[in-house]
């Protein structure tokens, strides 16, 4: 009897260690495939975020921004006048007929017109060229000294790094050499290229740039003018690393964008 009770305790304990041995199994199984789900779950999460970063919403704004006004230049895309107005509102663009001298009357578009800064596009008047731009400058100012301009207005500026203001030795730095220019003896025949700095002279990105320089210093003594201003008097071509001028005294006095170098301005020199 007593063996064959230890039998049954046993075989009972087998038994029981048996259905525990199941149950934690069972138990792990769950557990493994409940930490799998979730890690599905994740994945799945992270491909949703990836595919929302390419819907079409996010292709089409990045379409919208590419056609932004981001710089001076980018106003070379435009066709019409009318379409710049639809961009920046009728109320923020003038258009007219402008001279420029020697004869020179054509259409122009100015964008902040009542502001201190104002960009001014200036159409084609080659009917040949209709719909195109001659030039865009950010830095001319209409002829009209009783408008008092309102401060701000455009904060566009040059793609190319120009800047009105720019020394010429930052200009020969941007240029990576010597640069020519016309001095700033003034006559009628020279009204147009006084202090221009000559095309030829200019690297491959600076070529679409009609750029005018000028003497800084304020001159008030004309009795004794510095000796490097009265060598920049005498209708001369000059190069930035002549020794007969100061470069600190030279800066940019106004940039012209002109992909197509079609302006009254002398190009070829």
């Amino acid at each position: 009897m007593k063996k064959t009770l230890i039998k049954l305790l046993l075989l009972s304990s087998m038994i029981l260690l048996i259905v525990i041995i199941a149950i934690t199994q069972t138990s792990q199984n769950a557990v493994s495939t409940n930490d799998f789900g979730v890690a599905e779950m994740q994945n799945d999460s992270l491909d949703t975020d990836r595919s929302d970063k390419m819907s079409p919403d996010s292709i089409a704004q990045d379409e919208k921004n590419d056609g932004e006004i981001e710089f001076l230049e980018d106003f070379i895309k435009f066709k019409t006048h009318e379409e710049i107005e639809a961009y920046f509102g009728s109320e923020n663009v003038v258009f007219c007929k402008e001279e420029f001298g020697a004869g020179w009357r054509t259409n122009a578009t100015y964008v902040y017109d009542d502001y201190e800064s104002m960009v001014l596009i200036v159409w084609s008047s080659n009917p040949e060229r209709n719909g195109e731009i001659d030039f865009i400058t950010g830095n001319y100012k209409k002829h009209d000294y009783n408008k008092i301009l309102k401060p701000g207005g455009s904060e566009y500026g040059y793609k190319s790094g120009l800047y009105v203001g720019m020394s010429l030795e930052e200009l020969v730095r941007l240029n990576g050499g010597v640069i020519k220019f016309e001095d700033f003896a003034f006559s009628l025949g020279r009204q147009f290229i006084v202090g221009m700095v000559v095309h030829n002279s200019l690297n491959e990105m600076l070529k679409d740039y009609i750029i005018h320089l000028k003497y800084t210093p304020k001159i008030t003594d004309y009795d004794n003018l510095p000796a490097d201003y009265q060598y920049l008097q005498n209708e001369r071509t000059v190069f930035s690393d002549d020794k007969n001028i100061i470069p600190a005294n030279i800066s940019v006095e106004s940039i012209l964008y002109s992909p197509c170098r079609c302006t009254i301005y002398n190009w070829e020199n």
